[in-house]
C-alpha cells in the first residue's frame, strides 16, 4: 500500500485559515474605524445644531429682557406722570378750598384778636395770634363751633399768656382746630384713592 505525504495540504489549508483570519480582523477593525468616524460626525453634527438653538434661544432671551426693562421703565414713567397729575390735579382742587378756609378765619375773629402764625397741615390748622381779653378767645371758639368749615370738637391745645388784669399789652392765644370734610374734599380724595389704584396696578 502506497504512502501519501499530508503535512504540505496541512500547511497550505493552516496558512490559507491563518491569512482569512487577519482579512476578516482588519475588516472589522476597518469597520470599527469607519462606524467611529460617522458617529464622531453625527455627535459633531449634533452638538452644532444644539449650539445653534442656544444661541437662538440666548438672543431671544436677550430681546425679551430688553422688552421687560422697557415695560418697567415705561411704568415707571407713567407713575411718576400720574403722581405729577395728581399733585396738579389735588392743587387745582385744593384751591377753593383755600379761599374759603382764609375767608372762614376771617369770619370769625372778632374785634380786638389779630393772627400772626398760620400752619396748615391737612385737615389740621395751627393758630397764633394777640388778642386783647380772654373773652375774645371764648367768643372766638364759639364763633368756630358756629363754623361751616372750622371744627372745635377737635381742638388740641389753648395757650394764653397770663398777664395782670390791668396791663395795656396784648396777650398771647396758640389753639389747633380741624378744617371739617366737606363735599370737595371729599371728592378730591375719592379722586387721590382712585389714581393711587391706578398707579399700583401692573
Amino acid at each position: 500500500m502506497p504512502n501519501f505525504n499530508l503535512l504540505p495540504w496541512r500547511e497550505t489549508q493552516r496558512e490559507l485559515k491563518r491569512r482569512r483570519f487577519y482579512w476578516h480582523t482588519g475588516l472589522a477593525v476597518l469597520m470599527s474605524i469607519a462606524l467611529a468616524a460617522l458617529l464622531h460626525l453625527y455627535l459633531d453634527a449634533q452638538i452644532n445644531t444644539q449650539k445653534q438653538r442656544n444661541d437662538y434661544l440666548q438672543t431671544e432671551i436677550t430681546q425679551l429682557e430688553q422688552q421687560i426693562n422697557a415695560v418697567k421703565t415705561l411704568k415707571s414713567s407713567r407713575k411718576d406722570l400720574l403722581e405729577r397729575i395728581q399733585t396738579i390735579e389735588y392743587l387745582q382742587a385744593m384751591r377753593p378750598l383755600s379761599v374759603h378756609l382764609f375767608d372762614e378765619i376771617a369770619k370769625t375773629l372778632p374785634d380786638g384778636m389779630y393772627l400772626t402764625h398760620l400752619l396748615q397741615k391737612q385737615n389740621h390748622i395751627h393758630l397764633m395770634g394777640k388778642t386783647q381779653s380772654n373773652t375774645h378767645v371764648s367768643e372766638y371758639l364759639n364763633q368756630i363751633k358756629q363754623s361751616d368749615w372750622l371744627n372745635s370738637s377737635n381742638l388740641k391745645a389753648i395757650s394764653i399768656q397770663d398777664l395782670p388784669q390791668k396791663s395795656a399789652y396784648l396777650r398771647d392765644f396758640d389753639l389747633q382746630v380741624t378744617l371739617k370734610v366737606h363735599p370737595h374734599q371729599t371728592m378730591i380724595e375719592t379722586f387721590l384713592s382712585s389714581d393711587e389704584d391706578e398707579i399700583g396696578q401692573p
